[in-house]
Order: C-alpha cells, then structure tokens, then sequence
C-alpha cells in the first residue's frame, strides 16, 4: 500500500500542498482531478522526491521515503511518467527504454532483455522503432514509449501526469486501457493526475478532488463522476 498523510509542500512563500491524505492499495488506480493550479504536479512532484514537503509523511508498503531524492524514490519503487512525456529525442526508443532501468541496471542486467521483450510486448507499436530516434515517433508513440521507459524500473507504484495531453480521442483510448493492463497484469499501483476528468474517472477505481491544494472530495470513482459537484466543475454540466 501507498499512503500519503497531512503533506504540506510550498514554492517559495506559496502553499501548494495543504494536509493531503490519500492511500493507492495493491493493484488500483486512483485518479487525481482539479483545476489548473489545484497542486496536482505539485503532489506527484513531492511523491517523486522532486519537492521536499514542509511537513507530513510518504509511506511506500509501511517505509518512509519524504525528503529522498529522486533517483532514491525510483530505486524505493516509484516511477514518474512526467507531463509532456519528456523522451530522449535524440537516443533511440531502445535506448530510451535501458535508460528507464538505470536506477538498478548493473543488479538486474541480467533481465534487461526480459524487460525489454515484456514492454514491447505491451506496447507492441513499439517493436517497429525500436532503433528509431524518440524525436521522430508520433506523439501517441512517444506517450507509449515514456509509460514503458517509466515501467522499465519495475515500480511498485507508477505516477501518470498528465498522459493524455495533446493526443487525439483514440490515442487517449490506447493510453487509458494501457493503463489497465499495468493494473491487471503487473498488479502495479497507479496515481493518474489527468485533465480529462471523465476519462480518469472510468478508468480508476477510486478518485480524490485537489482544489486549492487541499483534497476536498473522495471516494469510488463511479460514485464521483456522478457526484453534482464533479458534474458541475469538471464535465461541464448545469446545475438543475
């Protein structure tokens, strides 16, 4: 189990996280929803160890990890799968993929091959690129190739920011049911900050609502995309 418990995490002078809670147990997917400017990146952000929060705790299967670095998290068990994706355009989608094993590369090289055969297999639109420059894939392609490049570590817990942006509808389809596949076959825990609120909420099994930096509604994610106040600040939908 994950779990995040009164997490505070400022910019400067400016409160971005105030007293978050929220737990992702073994095999599920929570979304994250809010405005632009809710602290959305900035909690996974904080996850990832690239902020250092004011106050509260990260618990990864009961272990602390606030305040460690970045290349610490991953080799704790936690990958980013940054917005923008945020490839090596100019290595090869091979070499894109060796690099996501870094953090643990010379313990477990004897796998890579493995690893690799798995995320092609997973992302089998991957297999014709294989030594293509990142740069030169589709923007669905590069999207597939970060969530692999972010699998490559073997996560106990992987942070989606954002992975439908810019991408069209069926594009976004392949990404949601990848993320599926993640849960279903890897049994990977999953953190899904995504602007398209209806989408992130029939994929996840349960949601949180960031508003201001503060969690201000929870719960099953069926049950919110019926909620008023989700249909109302997010789907766009009239009050009766």
């Amino acid at each position: 189990m994950f779990e995040v418990n009164q997490l505070d995490t400022y910019h400067g002078q400016i409160q971005a996280l105030r007293s978050v809670r929220l737990r992702v147990e073994k095999g599920e997917i929570v979304a994250i929803i809010g405005s632009n400017g809710a602290g959305k990146s900035t909690l996974l952000g904080t996850v990832a160890g690239l902020y250092k929060p004011a106050q509260g705790e990260i618990l990864l299967e009961g272990k602390s990890i606030r305040g460690l670095p970045a290349y610490q998290v991953v080799r704790e068990g936690i990958s980013l799968v940054p917005e923008g994706r945020q490839i090596f355009q100019n290595l090869s989608v091979k070499d894109n993929l060796v690099l996501g094993m870094y953090s643990n590369y010379y313990k477990n090289k004897q796998r890579l091959k493995s690893k690799l055969d798995l995320m092609l297999d997973m992302f089998p639109g991957l297999q014709k690129h294989l030594h293509n420059y990142g740069g030169n894939l589709s923007g669905g392609e590069q999207q597939m190739l970060a969530i692999a490049r972010g699998l490559m570590s073997d996560p106990k817990l992987i942070l989606f920011d954002e992975p439908s942006m810019g991408l069209a509808p069926l594009v976004v389809r392949e990404i949601l049911e990848a993320l599926k596949q993640i849960k279903n076959e890897l049994g990977t825990m999953v953190i899904l900050v995504e602007q398209n609120v209806k989408a992130a909420l029939q994929v996840a099994d349960r949601a949180y609502v960031l508003d201001r930096g503060s969690i201000v509604l929870e719960g099953g994610a069926r049950e919110l995309l019926d909620h008023p106040m989700v249909q109302t600040a997010y789907l766009g939908q009239t009050e009766p």
